[in-house]
């Protein structure tokens, strides 16, 4: 009986010393996951209905349309083109086709058609989301559509990527021709430069964590990166961010520009965050977009 007694005893202050030895890693364990749970939040969120209906999108010509990335359906706006030239246009993380409706409205009142489309698992398309092939094979599916249209001169196509729209776009750019010109919007030169940069604070347990969200959700983050790749398009091309960007850094969009090739624009908006540009520099930004398509695309 004593002899049980004793083991009792032993057994309870084991217990004792093993929560005391867990007590100091709490708080890198809480901060680490909070780190997870962010950039899972941030990259992979749930999917979210279209925010707006067609009806409000104020576009003329404006319909829905479906195209298809394998058996995946993707869903969509378009309009036509009235001079040859159209855009397509890709959000980032988390959003959906309407996310850069501002500036298809734009482009659309100078005659260039747009198409807006939702990555795999946004908005209304099929699919999950992994920021990988699924979603280059998508924007390849998009490109492909868009030159069928009768209306649509398949020399005259541009592309304008925001974010990881933009970070799938600079890496299809690259190796798809039929794209003449390209706009890059607070889209990260490197998401590991991204990471590191975004989790500076707590590195050592915030970082891993981070990388690790990104690599379990379908990132590869050992692929050639925007930086590593945009020296292979040689056509133009405007960078756009922010001054005041917290998710994509300026450092990051100036060296994404630094490794482009000419003819490349680079426009930094005062003020600007991650992806408020419309509401931030208005009808200059918009202006500066319009003009890079124009000269490109040949569009009077």
């Amino acid at each position: 009986m004593q002899v049980v007694t004793r083991l009792r005893h032993l057994l309870r202050g084991y217990r004792l010393w093993v929560l005391l030895g867990f007590v100091p890693l709490l708080p890198p364990l809480l901060i680490a996951a909070r780190s997870y749970t962010a950039e899972v939040a941030l990259f992979f969120p749930d999917r979210r209905p279209v925010s707006l209906p067609l009806g409000q999108a104020r576009v003329p010509g404006l319909r829905e349309v479906e195209f298809f990335n394998g058996n995946d359906a993707l869903g969509a706006w378009y309009a036509p083109t009235r001079t040859g030239a159209s855009i397509i246009l890709t959000h980032g993380a988390g959003g959906d086709r309407t996310q850069l409706l501002a500036e298809a409205r734009e482009l659309a009142e100078h005659g260039f058609g747009v198409l807006l489309f939702d990555w795999p698992g946004h908005g209304t398309s099929a699919g999950r989301v992994n920021w990988h092939d699924r979603e280059r094979s998508s924007l390849v599916a998009a490109i492909d559509w868009l030159v069928t249209q009768p209306e649509t001169d398949p020399k005259r196509l541009g592309a304008i990527g925001f974010s990881l729209g933009g970070y799938i776009l600079s890496q299809v750019a690259t190796t798809d021709s039929r794209l003449r010109a390209m706009a890059l919007l607070g889209t990260p030169s490197n998401l590991n430069d991204q990471v590191r940069v975004t989790h500076q604070e707590w590195a050592l347990f915030r970082e891993p964590a981070a990388r690790t969200a990104l690599e379990w959700h379908g990132i590869d983050l050992d692929e050639p990166q925007p930086e590593q790749v945009i020296g292979q398009y040689a056509r133009p091309l405007l960078v756009v961010g922010g001054t005041d960007d917290m998710t994509v850094p300026l450092a990051l969009t100036q060296n994404l520009y630094r490794a482009a090739r000419s003819p490349k624009t680079l426009y930094v908006v005062p003020k600007g965050e991650h992806g408020n540009y419309v509401q931030t520099a208005g009808d200059v930004y918009l202006a500066r977009l319009v003009s890079h398509f124009r000269a490109a695309l040949a569009v009077p």
